[in-house]
């Protein structure tokens, strides 16, 4: 049973109103064998949300014992609900062989299921606020209106949605407080770690940072936030690239230093600021275009030079790992992490920007390999993907960016999502769709479905992995169904 949910129930159960009712049919496909743990979730629902008009789904054989299940599974505390006993609606509803919530829109499609045992109510609720758009897909409306999300930005993190804006500034809607707060990085954080670049280069920077500002793009100078990552509800690492500088006879160049920043985003309390060394040899660079962290490790990626990709003998690893040390501002580099660049990039050259490696729980994805890498158990499964979606990669050095990718047939890998031990979800886009499958360990195909999903809109698996979350050309913020 999970204690947080029910102080979050009360704070928000005015949400659910009409729309719970008049958009869904709530199905509670009732398996009577269970144990007595698998029926945590059900209390939870006659506890808290026991108002709703739930339609409660026997097999016609459990009629006999109606007055013995209902008085079992305390089922008079549902005001609303209604007993069914059907064999084959019960045999329609069932995925799995337990009790199972599910809710469907009037087109009869699921937008929702989940064990009653692991029954995630905060989920259930946020799902039954959102205006059902058909093909399983839901709308969130933020309130704020003006609050507009970037395509490519949009993530959660269990209670949590967050997202960022075309300028960088990052947003955080909690559904167990319906509370929309902004990340910013304000002055005294700025300056804090300027004060920390300043102690390990030895020199003066913010004053001259500050008069590029008044004589300059002023936007151009401002810290950038490229990533978020999320240990908890409570506590989010912020990648950003403070500007510096270097002089030398001819010019003046202006270039971003890695920093990490630990901060609990609901007191907006900072708890750390470090430094993340920019090179860890004099072959690479640390990017934190992307970094997650996992058992208290940094894994920032590795951008390295050109002349070191082109040479075919290097190792080309994919990740640098660090980890703080007490009272020391600077991060600690430990290893490269056991995962090398896929031969299909070394072999075409797609070094610097096409690296774009993404991580989502324990698994990390790369745009144009059919494969994921297990952080915790350090292997590369192989993605049943066809090989010749890939096939117009060659292509790729020798035209700009953001031409290339618009013109070719190529595939691109976009997320993946660990379930269990043997069963992970993929979602990548080819020949203008997204497909989703599902695939074991050994990399056998599992099922394969196309969702209709419009194209450019960078879909990412949830926390909970049901649901991938997009956003669309009109700033919506979507959320998909992926199973039935």
């Amino acid at each position: 049973m999970r204690p947080f949910i029910k102080h979050f129930l009360l704070l928000s159960f005015f949400l659910l109103g009409t729309c719970s009712v008049q958009g869904y049919t709530l199905y509670l496909k009732l398996f009577t064998t269970d144990c007595s743990n698998c029926y945590a979730g059900l209390y939870l629902l006659n506890t808290h949300m026991a108002d709703l008009p739930y339609q409660i789904v026997l097999k016609h054989s459990d009629k006999i014992n109606e007055n013995k299940i209902k008085a079992l599974f305390e089922l008079h505390k549902f005001k609303q609900a209604t007993l069914i006993y059907n064999d084959s609606l019960y045999d329609e509803l069932e995925k799995d062989i337990s009790t199972e919530l599910i809710v469907k829109n009037k087109k009869n499609q699921t937008v929702y299921r989940d064990n009653i045992k692991q029954v995630n109510l905060n989920l259930f609720q946020w799902m039954l606020s959102m205006k059902d758009l058909g093909n399983s897909t839901l709308e969130y409306k933020l309130k704020d209106t003006s609050i507009k999300a970037s395509i490519s930005s949009v993530r959660h993190h269990k209670n949590t949605l967050y997202f960022e804006n075309d300028f960088d500034d990052w947003f955080f809607w909690d559904s167990k407080n319906n509370k929309l707060d902004t990340l910013f990085l304000d002055s005294n954080t700025i300056n804090r770690a300027y004060g920390i670049e300043e102690k390990y280069t030895k020199r003066s920077i913010l004053p001259a940072i500050q008069y590029f500002k008044t004589t300059m793009f002023r936007r151009y100078y401002e810290p950038s936030s490229p990533n978020v990552f999320f240990k908890n509800d409570s506590i989010v690492y912020v990648s950003f690239s403070l500007k510096t500088f270097d002089v030398d006879q001819k010019d003046t160049s202006i270039y971003g230093v890695p920093y990490v920043l630990k901060m609990n985003v609901k007191r907006k309390q900072v708890l750390s600021i470090s430094k993340v060394p920019l090179q860890v040899d004099s072959n690479s660079y640390t990017s934190n275009y992307d970094f997650f962290v996992y058992q208290d490790t940094f894994y920032f990626n590795i951008i390295y030079k050109k002349d070191f990709y082109l040479n075919p003998t290097t190792q080309k690893h994919v990740y640098a790992t660090f980890v703080e040390k007490k009272n020391d501002s600077q991060l600690h580099f430990v290893r490269y992490e056991n995962m090398n660049m896929p031969e299909s990039y070394v072999k075409n050259k797609l070094y610097l920007m096409f690296a774009n490696p993404t991580c989502a729980k324990d698994l990390v994805t790369m745009p144009f390999f059919s494969g994921v890498f297990d952080v915790k158990t350090k292997q590369t499964i192989h993605a049943p993907i066809p090989d010749s979606i890939f096939n117009d990669i060659s292509k790729i050095p020798s035209t700009e960016q953001h031409l290339i990718l618009k013109k070719l047939t190529l595939g691109f890998v976009r997320d993946a999502y660990k379930f269990n031990q043997d069963r992970y979800g993929m979602i990548y886009s080819y020949a203008g769709r997204y497909h989703f499958i599902l695939f074991n360990q050994a990399g056998s195909l599992i099922s394969h479905n196309v969702l209709p999903i419009m194209p450019n809109t960078h879909p990412r698996f949830i926390d909970q992995g049901q649901y991938c979350v997009f956003s669309d050309s009109n700033h919506r913020i979507l959320f998909h169904y992926l199973f039935d």
